[in-house]
């Protein structure tokens, strides 16, 4: 079972559900770079295997107007490492990738994501390199 995803409704009514984990023996994590895209009306839904580029766990995920941004979580083991990155995709149920993944300042996972009004994006708080807590905000401004 997937744990440590995150999800969001998209404008069609679908609901995404992207990345996560999964736990074959104690702490033993698989990062998962799939996403499950699921239509609750008709009761079906579609596998991507690999809409990820960095398989994560314990990222953010916000719809803003013209994207779907992933930001930051934990990578695959043995370290699972926070990571300094976001992925973008586009908000229809393509899903298809909008350029590179966009650099962040520091890395980090287990964070908060607030959209502004603005469709901007402060990412708070969570884990970063070292096993440490972030304190530093960054902001995330649309391309």
């Amino acid at each position: 079972s997937r744990r440590g995803h995150v999800s969001t409704t998209l404008p069609s009514g679908k609901v995404l559900v992207v990345g996560g984990y999964t736990e074959e023996a104690a702490g033993q994590k698989t990062a998962l770079q799939s996403a499950l895209l699921i239509d609750i009306t008709a009761g079906t839904y579609q596998t991507r295997p690999t809409l990820l580029k960095t398989p994560r766990f314990g990222a953010t995920l916000q719809l803003l107007a013209k994207e779907i941004l992933i930001c930051g979580g934990f990578g695959p083991g043995p370290s699972y490492a926070p990571i300094a990155d976001c992925e973008l995709f586009s908000p229809d149920d393509n899903l298809a990738p909008i350029g590179d993944p966009v650099p962040l300042p520091r890395a980090r996972g287990g964070h908060v994501a607030v959209k502004l009004e603005t469709d901007q994006v402060l990412l708070i708080g969570g884990v970063g390199e070292g096993n440490r807590a972030v304190s530093a905000i960054d902001l995330y401004t649309v391309r």
